[in-house]
Parts: structure tokens; sequence; C-alpha cells
């Protein structure tokens, strides 16, 4: 099963996420995750993401979309993946439909209010950015 979790920041995207990766044994990929593994490693789009991040930039569509696309092809991926957050515009779902076929796509939904009554309650580790 190949499967992407869309909605805005906040809403329960990487909860749900671990749930279902937990039941049925499946990856759970964040471009986060994507981002800190390839930092660390030192791979070069890794070290060209980084790039930006440390000048506050986004990460441009390319490189994050080359970082997805070397993600989903490891071994662990063979059997199917959870998306987190990604596609998160038009460009990177057409990007996402040349190299992949999803199977569902889920959009999780929650009101402006119970969005940031969450986000308020967040503490995230300054040091790995991870919630706390």
């Amino acid at each position: 099963m190949k499967l992407i979790l869309l909605g805005p920041v906040g809403c329960g995207k990487g909860t749900q996420a671990g749930l279902i990766s937990e039941r049925y044994n499946l990856p759970h990929i964040s471009t986060g995750e994507i981002f800190r593994t390839n930092i660390k490693n030192g791979t070069e789009l890794g070290k060209l993401a980084k790039s930006y991040i440390d000048k506050g930039e986004l990460v441009p569509e390319d490189v994050t979309n080359n970082l997805v696309k070397n993600r989903i092809a490891e071994a662990d991926c063979e059997h199917g993946f959870i998306l987190d957050g990604y596609p998160r515009n038009l460009a990177q779902a057409q990007f996402l439909d040349t190299i992949t076929n999803i199977d569902l796509a889920l959009m999780i939904n929650l009101s402006e209010e119970k969005i940031i009554e969450r986000l308020s309650s967040r503490r995230m580790c300054s040091k790995c950015n991870q919630p706390t």
C-alpha cells in the first residue's frame, strides 16, 4: 500500500502515520526526517538542502523531490510506504506521479481553533527540532 496523508500542520498526520505504519509494517516517511537523515549522513542532496535551511530558506522543489525519490527507492519501501505531508503542491504531486503509483490519499481536516490549540501546546527540542 502506498499512502499519502495530507493536512495542515498540527492536524495529526504524523500521529496517524505512525499508527498506520506500526499496524501495517510500512515505513513512515516525512520530508523533515528525509532532510535530517541526509544532512546527518552528509549526502550531496543533504548538503544542498542544509545550505538552504541554514539560510532560513525553503529547500527548492527539485531537491525535495529527489530526496523523496531516493527515499522511496530504498528496499524498505518495496511493499509500500506512508508519505506524511508530501506532496505539498500540484508540482510535487505531478512529480510523484512520474515515479510511483499511489493507492490512497487521505486529507485530515481540523478546525483552525483546534490547530491553534494543538500547536500552542507543542514544545520542540532546540537541538534536534523534534517534539518533546
